[in-house]
């Protein structure tokens, strides 16, 4: 499976695609923008972390694998969405490693983003409305384009 958004056409006055187009609903755009990738490496990672190194050094651990899991998660990107010679969806893979962040952000104490207890929901909140929003906002490849084809 190709990592490449392919949405609908954008146009309001469009009429729909027919139905051999390959084009993602909101839920298969949505899941292609989900960077399982840095997600997995970085869970299992952390996991190896022995519990005895705690605060600075953990802290600066958390933010390496972060790094490592951001370009991991840029070169996966980087290839799976520029298939046939086809440029790489620049948007999506920025979108991808913001959600990663994000992400990151929620995990409290295995967090590279240290945050005061007060505010510590706060990332969740933010990553609902991202989950909410982004599939609706970011349609990749409109429609069946000729770089859509290709994928």
């Amino acid at each position: 499976m190709s990592l490449r958004v392919n949405g609908p056409p954008l146009q309001p006055g469009d009429n729909p695609p027919p139905q051999d187009t390959n084009t993602d609903g909101w839920a298969s755009r949505l899941a292609k923008l989900i960077p399982a990738e840095a997600l997995g490496t970085y869970a299992a990672t952390v996991a190896l972390i022995p519990a005895s190194v705690t605060g600075v050094g953990k802290l600066i651990g958390l933010i390496l694998i972060a790094v490592a899991c951001i370009a991991i998660l840029v070169v996966v990107r980087v290839k799976s969405t520029s298939k046939g010679g086809v440029k790489p969806q620049v948007l999506g893979i920025v979108i991808s490693a913001i959600s990663f962040v994000i992400w990151t952000a929620t995990l409290g104490a295995n967090s590279p983003i240290p945050l005061p207890s007060s505010v510590a929901f706060v990332p969740t909140i933010v990553a609902l409305l991202w989950v909410a929003a982004i599939g609706v906002f970011y349609r990749g490849d409109e429609g069946n384009a000729p770089e859509a084809a290709t994928s």
